[in-house]
């Protein structure tokens, strides 16, 4: 059997689709890491749980500890509640965002870059790269 043949690749199609909507996907490849120690023969019951892993869910229903994602118009929030109030507002913490901006300008002064290798596997394995 093939890698193509397993389950694996559906997992990778639904954190692209996460991603599409702008989820910050750190959380949510733990929680798949995770189940998949916990179950790693049943990739198809993985794929499906990580599939129903973030849902949309009424504020009331959150309380202390809950990870969320709040999705706004141009930032995406995830962090741990910390508190909530009576009025429906809660206050988080370990938050992350992730702003949309066209452009942005960034002085590079005594910051750690870092880069997104496209073209990996024709500087590693150039023999496995094909014309179409």
């Amino acid at each position: 059997m093939t890698y193509k043949e397993t389950e694996f690749p559906q997992i990778l199609e639904i954190l692209i689709n996460y991603a599409k909507k702008g989820f910050p996907l750190d959380e949510i490849v733990k929680e798949a890491n995770k189940l998949y120690k916990n179950v790693p023969i049943y990739v198809g019951i993985v794929g499906m749980c990580v599939e129903n892993l973030v849902r949309e869910e009424e504020k009331e229903n959150f309380k202390k500890g809950d990870v969320i994602i709040v999705v706004d118009k141009d930032k995406v929030y995830q962090g741990t509640v910390d508190k909530t109030d009576k009025n429906g507002n809660f206050s988080l913490k370990n938050v992350k965002i992730i702003e949309n901006k066209k452009v942005v300008k960034i002085k590079f002064r005594s910051k750690k870059l870092f880069k997104i290798e496209k073209n990996i596997l024709q500087k590693l394995w150039p023999s496995l790269c094909f014309k179409k």
